[in-house]
């Protein structure tokens, strides 16, 4: 599982804003969903990071799918639950 997305939304907790957006998790930010973990978390590539996001906090985040062959957006999105493709 590849899947190349730009994020949307990221609601995250005030105490938790400058590191999320240390790590790359922030609007606007490309990332490569590599793979679904255990319990509905997700492992992703953000920056070259790879970064294990928690069930939690994967049905939060949205993201919109990017197409890969010329960077344009496309109208799928992804969303709640676990940025799962609608």
């Amino acid at each position: 599982m590849r899947v190349p997305v730009r994020l949307t939304s990221v609601p995250l907790p005030r105490q938790n804003v400058l590191r999320m957006q240390e790590i790359g998790i922030r609007v606007g930010a490309e990332a490569v969903i590599i793979q679904k973990a255990a319990f509905g978390g997700l492992i992703v590539n953000i920056a070259g990071s790879r970064i294990a996001v928690d069930h939690k906090w994967a049905k939060k985040i949205e993201a919109q799918i990017v197409d890969q062959s010329n960077k344009a957006d496309q109208k799928d999105s992804i969303s709640g639950n676990q940025w799962e493709v609608k």
